[in-house]
């Protein structure tokens, strides 16, 4: 619209004088009243706007906003009321067109460079933000505001000191800055000055009980100082204020787990899934928890779901497997375990469980080098060398298993099972007295751990002592009188030290019913019916026992002692070639094979088996060498 044009006239009567000051002061007034109309009108839009802004209708601010601008397109509060508008909405690009604007029409006005600023730091121009927050306080020293929100800059770029510097001088400016004390806290979290950050946070929540955004913070604070309970009520009330934020309920359920409260957190954590599908550590807490209920088909799933969301999850790869360990799986275990230390190589747990894995399937070897691996991952982790004790025991490597049940007991003196193999070890090597120490130990440590009772009466058996074995047996039978292997063991005191056939007979019979597959019951009983001069049934149970195990060395051994001594010398060869062909460095094999073929007459041959028995170390052969071969 052009601006009115008024014609100054040069001569003028008093009249006319008269009438063109009239009109002129009219017309001054027209302009005026017209001015302070427009002035009313914009204020009242403005006002207007704002009401709306406050009441959250944005929009309806907006478009106020834009109507008072229209009206005074000079009008820089309302382009500034307009940009916050725009900036609620998150529309930062048009909010900052409009700030743009409002600080050309007014360079100096503070509060449009702080939220131009805070604009810029939403869609992240930290640069660009700072540059605001400078220039607002160097327009206004006092301004906490921009202090603030410039230390909110420097903590997003890494500089935490100038960060804490302008969160200090906000709070000394103003002690009410709620926002300064809030992010102030938020950087002592983030820098694990936990102490620091409840102190803010707390005179926070004084200064306005309503901030939500404090609980959840000084909750999680709350959390990494392992105050569970106090942290399970900041986050239930953040829930309150923001029932639909996921994170609230994944770490309220997080702390009840550590609490052990786990139906409880299986709620919290299935709440946050249902809320955010892809929490991956909100399904692994409901895992966790659902595992220690032994719940470890459910909690399988659950770690699946957590894989299929984070194929980088090593902890949900051990976890899955520790849950197929639990249900006998164990190769999907080992494929689990291998998962884990591909993607987490320092993973000793996973070692150590792959390790285990291997040795209940029989692969010894492969066994150990996992626990070896563990162990180098931590040398005092005392499981992986008992477990790898228990490997060598198995590959007959007893002398080296009992060096790692050592170190195992050595670190962990409670490790009873430890104990125990390493006696048991001890009584592979005939080290009876030191066996009988170990017993001694599981026994002090559980009064009715049976087979310790078991192999100390074996051990005492064997140094002599039928009777404190006997007790040991009956000891072990009042534990548990189905215990098959005490009604074995004690058939032989029976038969040894009392003479009592029948007894032993009666003992052999009942753990031959109570395990069928007790290989060592038969061969009591055979021997016990060779005594009984039952030659045939003696047999018999000599065949059952190599039934029950055709690689059983005792049983060729006791059937073949019987054939030499009831002279079927071809059978009782045949028994010790049986022998030989298991384990070509049994000595006693070769002496005794040897001392049939001479009762044949087969000199030559005899002297082969007594030469190889004399190789491995057998005094008797040598004994036989010099007596019947020549050199």
């Amino acid at each position: 619209m052009k601006k009115p044009h008024f014609k100054i006239l040069s001569t003028l009567t008093n009249q006319n004088l008269l009438t063109s000051l009239s009109r002129i002061s009219f017309v001054f007034l027209f302009i005026v009243f017209c001015q302070t109309s427009h002035a009313q009108n914009v204020e009242e839009l403005n006002q207007k706007g704002s009401n709306k802004a406050r009441a959250g209708d944005y929009e309806g601010a907006i478009s106020l906003f834009s109507q008072a601008i229209n009206v005074n397109p000079l009008y820089a509060q309302g382009y500034y009321n307009r940009a916050n508008a725009k900036y609620d909405l998150k529309r930062y690009d048009a909010a900052l067109i409009d700030f743009n604007k409002a600080l050309s029409l007014k360079p100096q006005y503070k509060e449009a460079l702080n939220n131009r600023g805070l604009t810029y730091y939403q869609i992240k121009k930290y640069d660009a933000a700072r540059k605001d927050f400078d220039k607002a306080i160097e327009l206004d020293p006092e301004y906490s505001i921009a202090y603030g929100n410039r230390g909110n800059v420097f903590y997003h770029q890494n500089n935490n000191l100038a960060a804490l510097k302008d969160f200090d001088m906000a709070i000394k400016l103003d002690p009410q800055n709620i926002n300064a004390y809030y992010y102030r806290g938020v950087l002592y979290f983030k820098t694990d000055n936990f102490a620091a950050c409840l102190k803010d946070l707390n005179h926070l929540l004084k200064l306005d009980p309503n901030y939500s955004k404090a609980y959840f913070y000084r909750a999680y604070a709350n959390f990494k100082q392992k105050k569970y309970e106090a942290a399970i009520g900041d986050f239930t009330y953040a829930i309150q204020q923001m029932p639909n934020e996921a994170e609230s309920y994944y770490f309220r359920g997080l702390s009840k787990y550590r609490l052990n409260r786990l139906e409880e957190a299986i709620a919290d954590a299935t709440k946050a899934v249902n809320l955010q599908r892809g929490h991956a550590k909100a399904f692994n807490v409901r895992a966790d928890s659902k595992y220690k209920l032994k719940r470890y088909k459910e909690a399988e799933i659950d770690y699946t779901e957590v894989i299929s969301i984070d194929p980088t999850f090593a902890n949900a790869y051990n976890n899955r497997g520790n849950c197929r360990f639990k249900q006998q799986k164990f190769r999907q275990a080992i494929s689990d375990y291998t998962k884990a230390v591909q993607l987490d190589p320092d993973n000793k747990s996973a070692f150590y469980y792959r390790g285990y894995c291997k040795y209940i399937i029989g692969k010894y070897e492969e066994a150990i080098s996992d626990h070896t691996e563990a162990i180098a991952l931590d040398p005092d982790f005392a499981k992986p060398y008992d477990n790898r004790g228990d490997a060598k025991y198995r590959l007959k490597r007893f002398e080296d298993a009992i060096e790692d049940y050592d170190i195992a007991i050595r670190l962990d003196p409670n490790l009873i099972n430890c104990w125990y193999f390493r006696g048991y070890a001890k009584y592979e090597l005939h080290q009876y007295e030191m066996a009988i120490k170990d017993f001694d130990q599981v026994i002090k440590m559980d009064k009715d751990y049976i087979d310790a009772y078991n192999y100390r009466g074996n051990s005492l058996y064997f140094m002599g002592k039928y009777r404190a074995a006997l007790d040991n047996y009956n000891k072990a039978l009042k534990i548990d009188d189905k215990y098959s292997k005490a009604y074995s063991n004690r058939s032989i005191i029976q038969r040894v030290l009392f003479n009592d056939f029948q007894a032993s007979l009666a003992d052999c019979n009942k753990a031959i019913e109570l395990n069928p597959q007790l290989k060592q019951a038969f061969i009591n009983r055979a021997s016990t019916k060779r005594l009984l001069n039952d030659n045939e049934g003696a047999l018999e149970d000599f065949d059952k026992a190599l039934q029950i195990d055709p690689e059983y060395i005792e049983a060729y051994g006791a059937r073949a002692n019987f054939k030499f001594i009831a002279g079927d010398y071809e059978g009782c060869i045949r028994d010790f070639t049986q022998i030989i062909n298991i384990d070509r460095r049994n000595q006693d094999a070769f002496l005794r094979r040897g001392n049939a073929k001479h009762r044949l007459n087969r000199v030559q041959a005899a002297c082969a088996d007594w030469k190889q028995a004399e190789g491995l170390g057998s005094y008797d052969a040598l004994q036989m060498l010099s007596k019947y071969c020549e050199d």
